[in-house]
């Protein structure tokens, strides 16, 4: 017939089809190696699972760490930082050099750079070719560049004169610098709030010894303001050991 896993039976003159009985598929060594071994050791296998899983997570974590480096330092400037790639790893190799410690002591001080790339308004109407895509590109750094900031992980910042004004346009964002670091630093920038209260948000980076003496920093716009945002009640730099690091680096870069 048609269906082989049918059996043809006659009966009365009637003709009948019952199903085969169903052949049960004999399973390899391997096979019952692992049940049986799996019914034996299951709950010791889950749990080794479990301990070789937190493991994989704590190296993860360890080398993520390592790739942030020491400290982080943000920057927000009308750069095109895609194409630069080679001055700013010697930036951040200058940089390393004046961090105080080696904070996460694997033996070597290392400042890692988060960039961002922002034009003002103006800058973006005197390019030749600023396209929609271009603009939209710009908005969307504009906007990564302070919700970075909101998150709490930033500390020293070196900014476009452009994104200084908004950001030291209130009171309290970025510190007193001259009171954070016990004296006016060279090239202190001044703010006048409430008209009163002085108040030095920023200093120019041309003005500057680190600019001076060093040739990798000067692959930065020399106009560029250093300031330290102010710690917030939420990330990395909210804890005052964590921005007592930011402090002492800012310290050492305009002092050294």
């Amino acid at each position: 017939m048609e269906d082989r896993n049918r059996e043809e039976k006659i009966e009365g003159g009637e003709i009948r089809f019952e199903k085969a009985p169903r052949q049960e598929k004999k399973h390899g060594k391997i096979y019952r190696f692992l049940d049986n071994f799996w019914y034996h050791h299951k709950w010791a296998t889950i749990a080794v699972l479990f301990l070789l899983s937190i493991a994989v997570s704590v190296v993860v974590t360890m080398c993520r760490r390592e790739d942030e480096g020491d400290l982080s330092v943000t920057m927000a400037l009308p750069l095109g930082f895609a194409d630069r790639e080679g001055e700013f790893r010697d930036l951040e190799t200058c940089l390393s050099s004046y961090l105080p410690e080696d904070y996460d002591k694997n033996g070597r001080k290392s400042v890692k750079i988060i960039t961002y790339t922002v034009f003002s308004e103006e800058e973006i109407a005197a390019m030749e070719s600023a396209d929609a895509i271009g603009l939209q590109e710009n908005a969307t750094q504009y906007q990564n560049f302070y919700r970075y900031l909101g998150v709490g992980e930033a500390g020293v910042l070196f900014l476009s004169p452009y994104l200084f004004e908004e950001l030291s346009a209130n009171e309290g964002y970025l510190v007193n610098l001259a009171e954070t670091l016990g004296s006016t630093p060279v090239g202190g920038i001044e703010k006048i709030y409430g008209g009163e209260r002085h108040v030095i948000c920023g200093v120019r980076l041309g003005d500057t010894a680190l600019y001076r003496e060093n040739s990798a920093v000067r692959c930065l716009p020399e106009d560029t303001v250093v300031a330290l945002l102010a710690p917030l009640t939420i990330g990395k730099n909210s804890k005052p050991e964590e921005y007592a690091k930011s402090v002492a680096f800012l310290r050492a870069l305009l002092e050294k």
